[in-house]
């Protein structure tokens, strides 16, 4: 009897532990209704980190213990970003997730998928223009899920060649974006697609910062 109440109390206490998180929490009451999947906009690192621990289904690959916080945020006032450590797929791509505080609240999920490629001359321009064409087809497949979802963008831009974005605004106060860029690189050039989503309320407080 003496070992199963041993044993009880300890799974207690695990559990409990499981239940804690040592990073600063924010009042749900402040939380937006808005968000990204379980995530809502105002979340604390600490609300997020115990969030994520329970993550399943399509965000299982992003289920964690303990929310991976490095330089990316200020320890003085909980503003910056944070790389999650395991990988969203999407459209067959699996993904980084960035997920962005301000004053230690959250406001904004990027979610990149990569297509490396180098500088021009450095490849055959056949192989380089396939690696576009990947990069082409990744993107118009997301865009036109989002597109089905939320209906016609709200706005549009295409500078051939290297940019190019639509945006929606979703309610309740979230803008949903998608957008090629290629970030060249002193090793040649850095080519993403960006799904971002956005707590406006917020995101003008952090460009006001």
């Amino acid at each position: 009897m003496r070992r199963l109440l041993a044993i009880g109390m300890g799974l207690l206490a695990m559990t409990c532990c499981w239940a804690r998180t040592t990073l600063p929490q924010v009042d749900p009451r402040n939380w937006s209704q808005g968000g990204w999947q379980t995530l809502r906009w105002g979340m604390g690192l600490g609300d997020v980190e115990l969030e994520l621990r329970k993550a399943d289904e399509e965000l299982l690959p992003l289920r964690l213990s303990h929310l991976p916080v490095r330089t990316g945020v200020s320890l003085k006032d909980f503003t910056g970003w944070v790389v999650l450590e395991g990988k969203l797929r999407l459209g067959g791509k699996d993904c980084e997730v960035h997920l962005n505080f301000l004053s230690g609240e959250l406001y904004s999920v990027d979610v990149y998928a990569e297509f490396p490629g180098l500088a021009s001359g450095r490849l055959a321009p056949d192989v380089e223009r396939q690696g576009v064409n990947r990069l082409e087809a990744w993107r118009d497949s997301q865009a036109l899920l989002l597109r089905q979802r939320y209906g016609s963008p709200v706005s549009t831009f295409d500078r051939p060649g290297d940019w190019w974005r639509l945006a929606w605004n979703v309610e309740p106060g979230t803008r949903v974006e998608i957008e090629r860029f290629d970030g060249v690189l002193a090793e040649g050039v850095e080519r993403s697609v960006i799904i971002r989503y956005t707590d406006k309320v917020r995101e003008e407080r952090a460009h006001r910062k």
